[in-house]
């Protein structure tokens, strides 16, 4: 079994034992008892175990975060169609399944809003998708946009309009299920969203999450209503959320997908339902071959390909529509990307990883840029919209460095809260430290210190604003994203906060830091102390406070 690095921050914060031999525990929403992955082991390989008939081939999953891969490496989008492309040669009775968080985030998704995706799965013949969270990042209107533009299906049994009690972008072409005859069978495929995605991406006032567990339990009996012989889910939910929905679920026949991003080598079983779970973006790519007799999958096999391996073979080809699209749109992005916008005469630290334990260079830039802008009394933003895992050093600066910085359709805004209102901020900042989480702040205007020893929700040690103590009972002016603003990360104290500067107005957070930039054209940001992180007494680190912020 295998995860990727860039995902051991969300893992950790599920609570995931990485051992397949120790219990496995649910992240967020699904409820039940820890359950521990139950692999079919090599054995059901296909080289070892060769089916007298195949009546389906699944080919899974997509979750490329916007990405396309790099043209000049083997594991990129067109080498992966192309790979599809193979397994469809050999087994014509196939569909393709995705699932999920395939427009953003990404420089690509910044520049071209989602669009470079939707052409490269037209083009490739991709069957069906689910919606992730990052799906939603640029907004739940420009994702019903995407939608109507799809030449493959949108499914979700989980995602759902409120204002329509149906699912979201319906009016678009997305549907709850659909059903697709391949070879005689009637398949049955839906998918599912991670009952989090609200509180960590964009979904507006009307899209809504239901529980994974209660919304299968009513779709399954519509989808049989419908024809459906077999049931297979798309899923974007953390894979110990997964098995618990296999627990306590009848009915599925087949989930595959992890919003976590963990790799096993093979797929697992609990009671009825196949499991699988590969990873995300471009390493690997899963076949599963089903012998369907009585609406029953009497027997299957896999086989996990490795894309590096496959695309090193004699005679492989890529998907020739596919490598069209990543070839225009990678084009068009050097052009507009290469170009120099200023320096900085300071190593910046932009590691991902930074960005959630403590104050950092580039994150005082930011808070101290949109603060400026908006004229606020203060700055926060959440450390996980910073993100390019590299270090920037000292010299140019290109519009793709600042991209890289910055991927996700965030607009700057400002609000009137109260000091208690920052107060209960400073404190969600903090309470994600063990975990890594994207809500740690990144702040301007404001001095603190925390012990991390403390339970959370009562980490703050005290607090100063402008070089002044914090009055709970005062009003600020905040200078944020809207992502932030309308509750993500946990900030739900903001709800409701009054507007002085909405996102229909405010600029993009990467554009306006860019610019920025170019006017100064040298910067060079420092560590301040604005955030102490000390195992000090409350005493003591009070009379650190004392200090002018």
């Amino acid at each position: 079994m295998k995860r990727k690095s860039k995902f051991l921050a969300a893992v950790a914060a599920a609570g995931l034992l990485v051992s397949a031999l120790s219990p496995m525990v649910h992240a967020h929403g699904v409820q039940g008892e820890a359950i521990a992955p139950n692999l079919v082991g090599p054995a059901y390989e296909k080289a070892n175990r060769p089916l007298a008939e195949t009546t389906l081939t699944i080919i899974h999953d997509t979750h490329f975060h916007g990405n396309f891969g790099q043209p000049d490496s083997a594991e990129n989008i067109a080498n992966y169609f192309g790979l599809a492309n193979r397994i469809k040669s050999e087994q014509p009775n196939s569909l393709f399944i995705g699932n999920g968080d395939d427009i953003a985030t990404s420089v690509l998704s910044s520049n071209f809003n989602g669009q470079h995706m939707i052409d490269a799965f037209n083009a490739g013949k991709l069957d069906v998708d689910t919606y992730g969270n990052h799906d939603f990042d640029m907004g739940p209107d420009r994702l019903a946009e995407l939608v109507t533009k799809s030449q493959f299906k949108w499914v979700s049994a989980n995602v759902i309009d409120k204002r329509t009690n149906d699912v979201f972008a319906k009016e678009q072409g997305a549907a709850r299920f659909i059903i697709k005859e391949v070879n005689g069978v009637k398949v049955g495929i839906t998918g599912l969203i991670n009952e989090e995605a609200p509180e960590i991406t964009t979904m507006g006032d009307n899209a809504i999450v239901l529980d994974p567990v209660e919304a299968m339990k009513t779709i399954i009996p519509e989808m049989k209503a419908a024809g459906a012989n077999i049931i297979i889910v798309s899923s974007h939910l953390s894979s110990p959320d997964a098995r618990i929905l296999a627990e306590k679920v009848d009915g599925i026949d087949l989930i595959v997908g992890d919003h976590a991003a963990f790799a096993y080598e093979s797929p697992e079983k609990i009671h009825d339902t196949l499991l699988w779970f590969i990873g995300d973006e471009f390493e690997y790519l899963g076949e599963i071959n089903l012998q369907i007799k009585n609406s029953k999958i009497a027997d299957f096999n896999y086989h996990r390909y490795a894309l590096k391996e496959e695309a090193a073979k004699e005679g492989f080809a890529p998907d020739a529509a596919v490598k069209a699209v990543m070839d225009k749109y990678i084009g068009q992005l050097k052009e507009q990307l290469s170009v120099v916008i200023g320096k900085t005469a300071t190593e910046l630290d932009v590691m991902k990883s930074t960005q959630r334990q403590g104050e950092t260079a580039i994150g005082n830039y930011v808070a101290d840029t949109i603060r400026e802008y908006t004229g606020s009394d203060v700055a926060l933003i959440n450390g996980g919209g910073i993100r390019a895992d590299r270090v920037f050093p000292v010299g140019p600066l290109t519009k793709q460095d600042i991209m890289d910085a910055m991927p996700f359709t965030n607009y700057v805004v400002k609000i009137e809260i109260t000091g208690k209102q920052l107060y209960q901020a400073l404190e969600n900042s903090v309470s994600g430290l063990e975990e890594g989480a994207g809500r740690f702040a990144q702040i301007s205007g404001i001095k603190y210190a925390f012990k991390a020893a403390l339970p959370v929700q009562s980490r703050i040690i005290g607090v100063k604003v402008n070089g002044k103590p914090l009055d709970p009972a005062a009003t600020y002016t905040l200078a944020t994203v809207d992502f932030i603003a309308n509750g993500g990360d946990g900030y739900e104290m903001f709800k409701g906060a009054n507007f002085l500067l909405d996102s229909n107005n405010g600029p993009l957070l990467s554009s306006l830091v860019t610019e920025t930039i170019q006017k100064q054209e040298t910067i060079a940001p420092k560590l301040e102390g604005r955030i102490k992180s000390l195992p000090l007494a409350g005493a003591q680190v009070k009379e650190q406070l004392q200090t002018p912020a």
